[in-house]
Formats: structure tokens, C-alpha cells, sequence
């Protein structure tokens, strides 16, 4: 009987370091988690940033077409009349 007990205590013994293993694995998983939203957020407003930029330099080019299409036409009207 007195085995028996001490088979059962030995069991519970390791049950609880597994639960504080697993508890520890936790924290570190929990710990990844943040660090993967952290990085996944930077890399959006990067892209977001990037993003922007493309398209204010596509606006500029479109301003510059049409500043340079704007006196083209005045030239044109200036040489007509």
C-alpha cells in the first residue's frame, strides 16, 4: 500500500512539473504572439507608407503631364492667333 501511495504521489509530482513546463511554454508562445503582431503592424504601415508614396509620385508625374500638356496648348493657341 505504501508503494502505491508513493507511485501516486511520484505521478502527481510530475503532472505538476509538466503543468509548469506547459505553463512556461505558454508564456514564451504568448510572448512570440505579441512580437509577431508587433512586426506584422510595422510591416503594414510600411507597406502603407510605401503605398502612399507611389502614389503621390504617380500624382506628380500626372501634374507634370499636364502642366507641360497645359502650355503645349497655350503655345499652340499663341501661335494661331
Amino acid at each position: 500500500m505504501h508503494f502505491l501511495l508513493l507511485e501516486k504521489d511520484t505521478k502527481i509530482a510530475e503532472l505538476v512539473h509538466e503543468i509548469d513546463m506547459l505553463q512556461l511554454k505558454l508564456k514564451e508562445v504568448e510572448k512570440q504572439k505579441v512580437e509577431l503582431e508587433d512586426l506584422v503592424h510595422e510591416v503594414g504601415l510600411g507597406y502603407t507608407e510605401r503605398r502612399l508614396i507611389m502614389e503621390s509620385a504617380s500624382a506628380d508625374k500626372k501634374m507634370g503631364f499636364y502642366l507641360a500638356a497645359s502650355w503645349v496648348l497655350f503655345a499652340i493657341m499663341f501661335w494661331l492667333v
